[in-house]
């Protein structure tokens, strides 16, 4: 309702400074559409990822000391990521392509609400899609979040036993981000692919139907709940449960068949 009444009031606006001869954009920005919500949600979930990557790149003991020893140990699993060829970058360009954001997200023409609702419209059959873009922004502000408390916990020197098994288990915990991004990447991506499926604009090397992309999303969101709820207290479960994604055929034939 606060969208609509802002809606309305912003074309009023609009007629009358018509009428009055001196015409203007209208001032006018929606919080809660589809549309609104996917930006939100997508644009969130690059810039905590992006602000991961940094963080590990500035951080010499995650890099060198915890990447290097924890990423040996799940080699296959990180190879089978990396074989699908989904990064940081790739998810930006199609998130930009199908929501671009509002150069200014106040100043609204007849045309932007136009295309908005059209928009609209749209995502809302792609509420499968949706879902899981929330759930991927929820789960990288999450590691984001104990990522940070986790490198402040490095940094705490002590030479107690208890103190160097909760750092051992702090350094796993931050040895597994660049997976992280791997991850959170492939599956933001899938749920944009869902979404330029529905529009019909997906060019693949193989017929899919709307079935074989559901699954992709399905199986997905699955995985993250598993890897995103068991990464701090049981790693090993959180990496099987990618181990066991990334033997699945559902995402792959999404990913495997698109067009370059």
């Amino acid at each position: 309702m606060t969208d609509v009444a802002s809606a309305l009031v912003s074309v009023f606006e609009l007629i009358s400074s018509n009428v009055s001869g001196n015409a203007r954009m209208t001032e006018y920005k929606p919080l809660f559409t589809y549309a609104s919500r996917a930006r939100r949600d997508v644009y969130a979930i690059l810039n905590n990822l992006s602000s991961l990557s940094s963080r590990i790149m500035n951080d010499e003991q995650v890099s060198s000391d915890g990447i290097s020893k924890v990423k040996p140990l799940h080699e296959n699993t990180y190879l089978d990521i990396l074989s699908m060829k989904i990064d940081l970058e790739k998810a930006n360009i199609l998130a930009h392509d199908l929501l671009p954001a509002n150069k200014n997200s106040t100043c609204w023409s007849l045309d932007d609400y136009y295309a908005e609702h059209d928009l609209n419209i749209f995502l809302a059959e792609c509420n499968a899609a949706q879902t899981l873009l929330s759930e991927v922004s929820h789960a990288t502000k999450n590691y984001l979040d104990k990522f940070e408390a986790g490198i402040d916990g490095l940094n705490i020197r002590s030479s107690s036993t208890k103190d160097s098994r909760t750092k051992n288990s702090l350094m796993r915990f931050c040895g597994v981000s660049s997976l992280v991004i791997d991850f959170y990447c492939m599956a933001s991506y899938v749920a944009l692919l869902a979404v330029k499926h529905h529009s019909n604009s997906l060019e693949t090397n193989y017929i899919l139907d709307r079935g074989d992309v559901t699954k992709a999303v399905e199986r997905t969101r699955m995985t993250l709940s598993t890897f995103d709820s068991y990464l701090a207290s049981n790693l090993d479960r959180s990496i099987k449960s990618l181990q066991q994604y990334m033997k699945g055929k559902a995402v792959k034939k999404l990913l495997v068949n698109i067009n370059e």
